[in-house]
């Protein structure tokens, strides 16, 4: 407006609030912010948590517009509490968001910078949101594809628990959902053109005479970056990666098949492969360890394998998409995967720390290896041949003179491929009773199905399902299921279906819950019962709701058929997922039938015409409960209902009495329990459930957290091998979070406390001789001690990683031997408290009989005090040579006008030739006193070694000019004294006499010849 002829801009001036605290201080206190600031940051205010600042939310914010978290700003959320804001959020700090924290955005048009991971993430219906780097959601988002703008050049992916919900990769430079059907990716496309060989930073070395697309024009590769395109020079490439669904890797449980001809889809613990080629018939399949012997055939479908050792070649006849948890090894020379096959039908990714090893020369793969995770390794040998293409943010290591084909038809292939770890749904199923009313929407249940048998639901999210008729689009996220409604407002027959964006590979099927029938026909009548029963844990409870409806002709609503009456329904319940049972329903009136026509219940209805009763079910799975009655008209009434219950908890058992082996397998059985006064198993119960540990005590040391998926339940029971590669105990917990498409408000879990006490599987032991290569015996008879030497105990786990957890209360007193045998030694025990971090040692003597003992060796092995022995027999034991050894000196004779060299040698005894020289002694160390010339009293200079060199003192007088004889008394350690008298040892002595001659050795008698 006009103001005395100035115009006035009137705007609302946000206030800028900057933290200020060095300690973490709460939000909402005056203390954490600038002046300007006027207390906790209002409604439209700017936040930003400045570098060196720690700001914690411990309470709901007030609606801000941007939260900017500084380098070296520290912003936490506290657990239950949530953060929102209308405008951006950029974090380029530190930001903790932890258990049941939220962050909601609340505008239109937002930002989130850099790469941020969620407790909980909401956004507004009108928010459209733009990502710049990747967001991890550990616990619920509404957040879907329709949410986001799309940001190319930028790539982004959203990831939650069960896999990535949206991403966006834009080499071909548009959005995608995460894991839509048909969805390829062009994986190979770089700047410096295709790029067949793609891996980490610094993480990729080649060996000579590597090459692209060999031949008269091979091009020889050069450089030393992360990436080969087929122009032969490298570059840094950024390749857009997709997450691996499920995540974690889901490790089975299950049986041991040896020598299978024939291998069907499921779920197997250890399959060891003898046939040329062992066949698998395609499918799904979950196995922890295959073992092959020969060759293996795999038919089209999608092989989840923990650990694949390959000794014959990997045969290929459809699209195989195989799932590494652990490694692929290549145990032989020459081994072809897919040799001579199309690249685009063999897909292998790698999940974390996986590895794939082709350690042996001439190896031959054609397909797609891929990998998302920086620890992967991928390792080719030399004259590997390689057709299509690996790419891994992790390392790759190729050999010499490896070739790589990437020619315009491989590059078709391979960038034709699905998206790796997108693993598209196969289908969309339907799940229904096969009626609806017509006053009413008919509620139906929508699965993405990731195989033909929809045994696996899709949980890679980002589905936009539209049902038909009369339905409206609903979004199945990463539980692979999600409600929505059909309708049609005349009475009849109708054939239900379903769109989804992106489309799926297949037709969408359907499933009469009622009846079992994989129909997709529904009857619209005007009058039935609407039947609501709510999801549920086993065995507790629950509230259910019948309505007696019918279609009101004049407005075509719903209007009560039954009007506070009591009146006769007949219930029954159909299993149907699994689509068998043995146990029922209870309903408040009696138990529920399990068949039509069902069993007569009395119902009180309402003046709203509606029934409300209780049901409790103690085992698990999806059923259906139907109604059916007579309508005032006359008319046949029915209805139904689909519900899921889930077991309430699981429990641990059969797990082995301790002392349990670090780094060996050990079994743990785990049991779907319901919630009744004596919980029993659940034996419907067949689902992914994970296994994680917990409470380590005395703490992690060198193990790695368990962490696995587990399947393959059987009566509501499964069994499963666990390895904990430390000592000392941890608790095993059991948890799923998502039960048939159910998102469960409370996780159902269960807890086995103190599994152990875990104890090292062996010990190495290592020796340090005293004196080089040997160490010096003592004596019994007669008693002199022997030369110490070290000896170190390494406590380790099966596989060899050493238990730092080996120590004090957690470790056992030691005894060192000669291979079990204790006699002769001193000193060799290590007390617990002389381990750390699984490593102990002690200085050990040994001691012969008598010093007439031939040279000996020692094998040191240690063995604990443990109720089940730990010991190092059988693994690597360190030796030692024992010598039985004295230092001994000669008398000498000479003028007093030359140096006297003085015999003064370190001797050991043999078995063939007595007391010899000991040329390999350089350590004895010796001294000696002041020498005086008697009858003089002339000191004697001298010299000598100390310590001896090759067995020798060399021990020499300096010429005194004077006659006369000194007697020499050399200091030795007890190991080389020596009994020179007879009785106790001693140490040795001689004397040195000047003025004498030996003289010649050769001598001419003369005598008187007697008579």
């Amino acid at each position: 407006m006009w103001v005395a002829g100035l115009m006035l801009s009137i705007e609302t001036l946000a206030v800028a609030c900057t933290s200020v605290a060095a300690s973490q201080t709460d939000w909402n206190k005056t203390a954490a912010w600038n002046a300007a600031c006027g207390g906790q940051p209002p409604v439209g205010a700017t936040v930003i948590i400045a570098n060196g600042t720690n700001i914690l939310a411990d309470a709901n914010t007030l609606n801000v517009t941007n939260v900017t978290v500084q380098a070296g700003g520290t912003l936490a959320i506290k657990s239950g509490k949530t953060i929102s804001l209308s405008g951006n959020f950029t974090n380029n700090g530190t930001f903790t968001a932890p258990v049941n924290s939220t962050v909601s955005l609340t505008g239109t048009n937002q930002t989130i910078t850099g790469n941020v991971t969620f407790a909980n993430l909401t956004v507004a219906a009108s928010t459209q949101l733009t990502l710049t780097g990747n967001i991890i959601v550990n616990g619920t988002t509404n957040l879907t594809q329709a949410s986001i703008a799309s940001t190319c050049p930028a790539n982004f992916s959203i990831t939650n628990g069960a896999g990535t919900v949206v991403s966006q990769s834009c080499a071909g430079g548009g959005a995608g959902g995460g894991g839509g059907a048909a969805t390829s990716c062009n994986l190979t496309a770089t700047a410096a053109g295709p790029t067949p060989i793609m891996a980490g930073a610094n993480n990729l070395t080649y060996g000579n005479g590597t090459t692209v697309n060999g031949g008269a024009g091979a091009v020889v590769v050069t450089g030393s970056n992360n990436a080969i395109p087929v122009s032969g020079g490298t570059v840094l490439p950024a390749p857009t990666m997709y997450a691996l669904p499920p995540t974690p890797f889901p490790l089975a449980g299950g049986a041991t098949v040896n020598n299978a001809a024939l291998v069907a889809a499921g779920t197997y613990g250890t399959i060891n492969a003898t046939g040329n080629p062992t066949v698998f018939s395609g499918g799904t399949y979950y196995i922890k360890s295959l073992n092959t012997t020969g060759s293996i055939q795999l038919a089209a479908g999608t092989y989840y394998i923990n650990s694949l050792k390959l000794s014959g070649n990997l045969i290929v006849t459809g699209a195989v998409k195989l799932y590494i948890g652990n490694q692929i090894d290549l145990k032989n020379k020459g081994i072809s995967l897919n040799g001579g096959g199309n690249a685009g039908n063999l897909q292998v990714s790698l999940y974390s720390g996986a590895q794939f090893d082709a350690g042996k020369n001439n190896t031959s793969f054609t397909g797609l290896l891929y990998s998302p995770f920086a620890n992967s390794q991928v390792q080719f040998d030399n004259n590997a041949v390689i057709t299509g293409a690996i790419i891994t943010t992790g390392e790759v290591q190729l050999g010499n003179n490896v070739g790589i084909n990437f020619n315009s038809v491989v590059q078709a292939q391979i960038n034709g491929v699905v998206c790796p770890g997108a693993a598209v749904q196969d289908h969309i199923e339907i799940q229904h009773g096969g009626t609806g009313l017509t006053c009413s929407p008919q509620t139906i249940t929508l699965r993405a199905c990731a195989d033909a048998a929809c045994a696996t639901l899709y949980t890679g999210g980002g589905l936009t399902v539209t049902p038909t008729p009369g339905g409206v689009p609903v979004v199945i996220g990463a539980t692979g299921a999600a409600i929505a409604t059909v309708q049609q407002a005349t009475a009849g027959g109708v054939t239900l279906g379903a769109t989804s964006n992106p489309a799926s590979a297949a037709a969408t099927t359907c499933l009469n819950t009622v009846t079992g029938a994989a129909s997709c026909a529904m009857t619209f009548n005007n009058s039935g019962f609407l039947v609501t029963v709510p999801n549920q844990f086993s065995c507790i409870n629950v509230s259910a709701t019948i309505e007696a409806v019918q279609t009101a002709p004049a407005t075509g609503r719903c209007i009560p058929a039954y009007q506070s009456v009591t009146r006769a329904v007949q219930l029954y319940t159909s299993y149907t997922n699994p689509a068998t049972g043995t146990l029922r329903v209870t309903a408040s009136t009696g138990v529920v039938s399990t068949a039509a026509p069902g069993t007569a219940h009395n119902l009180l209805f309402d003046a709203t015409g509606k029934a409300t009763i209780t049901l409790s079910y103690p085992d698990a799975g999806q059923l259906t409960l139907t109604t059916t009655g007579t309508a005032p008209s006359g008319a046949a009434m029915t209805g139904s209902g689909t519900f899921i219950v889930a077991p309430a908890s699981f429990a641990f058992s059969a797990i082995p009495v301790a002392p349990l082996t670090a780094g060996l397998a050990f079994n743990a059985t785990v049991t779907a329990k319901n919630a009744c006064a004596t919980p029993s198993p659940t034996p419907n119960f067949n689902s992914m459930l994970t296994i994680t540990s917990s409470n380590h005590l005395p703490g992690i040391g060198n193990a790695t957290v368990i962490n696995t998926a587990l399947t393959g339940f059987v009566g509501g029971v499964v069994s499963t091998n666990l390895t904990w590669n430390e000592v000392g105990t941890v608790d095993l917990n059991a948890g799923m979070s998502t039960y048939l498409g159910w998102a469960l408000p409370t996780a159902v879990a269960g807890t086995q406390a103190s599994v152990g006490r875990f104890h090292p599987a062996y010990f190495d032991t290592a020796v340090t001789p005293a004196c080089g290569a040997f160490t010096y015996a003592g004596s019994t008879a007669p008693i002199k001690a022997g030369q110490p030497f070290t000896t170190t105990v390494t406590a380790k786990a099966a596989g060899g990683g050493i238990t730092a957890n080996y120590t004090g209360w957690n470790a056992y007193f030691t005894t060192l031997s000669n291979a079990g045998a204790t006699t002769g030694f001193t000193s060799n025990t290590i007390g617990a408290a002389g381990f750390a971090n699984g490593v102990g040692s002690a200085n050990v003597t040994y001691a012969v009989a008598t010093p007439q003992t031939a040279p000996l060796t020692l094998t040191l092995r240690a063995t604990d005090a443990d109720t089940a022995q730990v010991s190092s027999s059988g693994h690597i034991e360190g030796t030692t040579e024992i010598r039985s050894g004295r230092v001994k000196l000669l008398n000498a004779y000479g003028s007093e006008l030359l140096n006297m060299a003085v015999p003064f040698t370190a001797e050991y005894y043999t078995s063939t030739h007595g007391w010899m020289l000991n040329a390999s002694d350089s350590c004895t160390i010796t001294t000696l006193p002041i020498l005086t010339l008697q009858p003089s009293g002339v000191v004697v200079s001298k010299s000598v070694n100390s310590p001896f060199v090759g067995g020798n003192g060399n021990l020499l007088l300096f010429m005194p000019n004077v006659t006369g004889y000194v007697d020499v008394v050399a200091t030795v350690m007890p190991w080389l004294q020596f009994a020179w008298s007879g009785a106790g040892v001693s140490n040795p002595s001689a004397r040195a006499t000047f003025g004498v001659y030996k003289g010649n050795n050769l001598f001419i008698y003369r005598g008187r010849r007697g008579r």
